[in-house]
This record gives C-alpha cells, sequence and structure tokens, in this order.
C-alpha cells in the first residue's frame, strides 16, 4: 500500500469512529431539544408575571442563538468542515460569554439593569461603531463624511438619545467586552468559570481562523493532526453549555413564578442530566 492509500485508509478510519461518536451527540442534542421544546412555552408564559423582563427575554434569546450555532458545529462535524467549525466554535464562546455574563450580574443584581444596558446601550454603541468605522473609510478616500461626528449624527436620527450620555455608552460597552466578562465571571464564580483558563487560550487561538490568518491554512493538512478530537471538544463543549445556560435561565423562573412549576420542576432535572 503506497503512502497515499495509508494517509487515506488513516482518515477513512478516525472519521468512522468520530461519524459514530456524532450520533451520540446527535441523540443527546435531541434529548436536549425536547427539553427545549417543554420548557419554553412555559418560559414565556411567566414572561408575564416578571419585574425584569428586558433581562429574561435577552437571556431566553440567548438560549435560541447558542442552540443555533450548536446545531450548526453538529452539522459542520457531519461534513468534516474543520476549518468552518472553529470559526463558528469561536463564535459559540462569545455568544456563551455573554449569555453567562448577563446571568451571573442578574442573579447578583437582581434587577432589570443588566438586560437593559445590554438590549439600549450596547446596541447603540453597536452604531457607533459602525459609524467610526466609515468615518475611517471615508478618512482613507477623503470623502466628505471624513469630518463626521459620529455620535452627534446618531443623535440627529435618534432624538431620544438627546439624554444619554456618550460616556453611558462607552461604558456599558466595556462592560461586555471580552477581558471585562472574563474578569467578572471568574471573579463570581460563575457556571462554567473553571473552563476559562482553557477557553482563553482557544479563544486568542481561534480569532486567526475568524480573520483569516496565515496559520489557519495548517487545518487542512489533517494528517499532521487528529482534527477530530478537537471536532469532538467543539461539540461536546457546545452541547454541554447550551444546556447548562437554558437550565439556568430554566431555573429562574421558579424563583418568581410557580405557575406550572411542577412541569418546569421536571424539565430541570431532565436538563442537568444533558452531558456527552
Amino acid at each position: 500500500m503506497n503512502q497515499q492509500s495509508t494517509k487515506e485508509k488513516e482518515y477513512d478510519d478516525k472519521f468512522e469512529i468520530f461519524s459514530k461518536w456524532l450520533d451520540t451527540a446527535n441523540d443527546v442534542n435531541n434529548s436536549y431539544f425536547e427539553l427545549f421544546e417543554t420548557g419554553m412555552p412555559i418560559l414565556n408564559d411567566h414572561i408575564k408575571g416578571w419585574s425584569d423582563k428586558v433581562t429574561l427575554i435577552v437571556l431566553m434569546e440567548f438560549i435560541v442563538r447558542l442552540s443555533t450555532i450548536k446545531n450548526g458545529l453538529l452539522q459542520l462535524g457531519k461534513e468534516d468542515n474543520y476549518y468552518s467549525m472553529n470559526v463558528l466554535y469561536r463564535s459559540f464562546l462569545e455568544h456563551w460569554l455573554k449569555a453567562t455574563y448577563i446571568w451571573t450580574r442578574y442573579s447578583n443584581e437582581k434587577s432589570d439593569e443588566t438586560g437593559n444596558e445590554y438590549r439600549s446601550l450596547v446596541r447603540i454603541g453597536e452604531e457607533v461603531q459602525y459609524g467610526i468605522s466609515l468615518k475611517r473609510m471615508s478618512e482613507i478616500m477623503d470623502l466628505e463624511s471624513k469630518n463626521l461626528n459620529v455620535w452627534q449624527h446618531i443623535i440627529k436620527h435618534l432624538p431620544s438619545l438627546k439624554d444619554t450620555s456618550h460616556q453611558s455608552v462607552k461604558d456599558a460597552v466595556a462592560n461586555f467586552d471580552y477581558k471585562n466578562i472574563i474578569r467578572y465571571l471568574s471573579e463570581h464564580k460563575a457556571p462554567g468559570s473553571d473552563f476559562i483558563p482553557a477557553l482563553v487560550s482557544d479563544y486568542s487561538r481561534l480569532s486567526s481562523f475568524v480573520h483569516g490568518g496565515p496559520s489557519t491554512i495548517d487545518s487542512y493538512h489533517s494528517e499532521t493532526d487528529d482534527h477530530f478530537k478537537q471536532s469532538e471538544g467543539m461539540i461536546r463543549f457546545a452541547i454541554n453549555m447550551t444546556a447548562v445556560h437554558t437550565y439556568s435561565v430554566f431555573a429562574l423562573t421558579l424563583r418568581e413564578n410557580t405557575k406550572n412549576s411542577e412541569n418546569m420542576k421536571e424539565v430541570i432535572y431532565k436538563l442537568r442530566k444533558i452531558i456527552i
């Protein structure tokens, strides 16, 4: 058997083992989805009785976001699209960090401030950043808009912001900065914070995939690296942490609303067993 054939057989053998593991992962994911479908209508109904609706809705939205990315990772795993998995997993980590930060801050502060900050000020911050990017491009191309005052321009189109200071927006955006989130989660012993040291390394390495770094081309040389183990690790973390976040959000409903509490308790109990 020539060298090329040996490498092809080695790849096929590893992919077969990985595919069998994926079948197990999909079974676990299907079990999660059944619990998700059972719990979400109860959670939607409970919103009516909550005082901190904005934060709860934001946390619910992150359940959907994390679940969507998780499913994408599973699909890419089936296709053995390792490069795209790295790009998407980097996004999953950022979503998970933000979701865990919001949940932890809400649990500590017990107010709607976190949800409002994320939904309003951080959204405005995104618009400001977009405007700054356009201004920089205008400066490069020597366009008339190079002299644009981004903040004043935004207020002009959104008069409701006239009583909002630019500094308050900057402060809110800073709270959701990756490094500040890491620091907060570590200091407050947030769910999953034990994984943070490993995630810091992964987060930095995966940024190269997002931004098209030169070293990422090495990922195509699968014969020099057992990428199936890394693919398994990404999918495993995505499934487990999506379940943990969903469990954490569902558990909040029992604190302020006892309606259908027995049904939600059963869902929560089963979610604790979702692990791959």
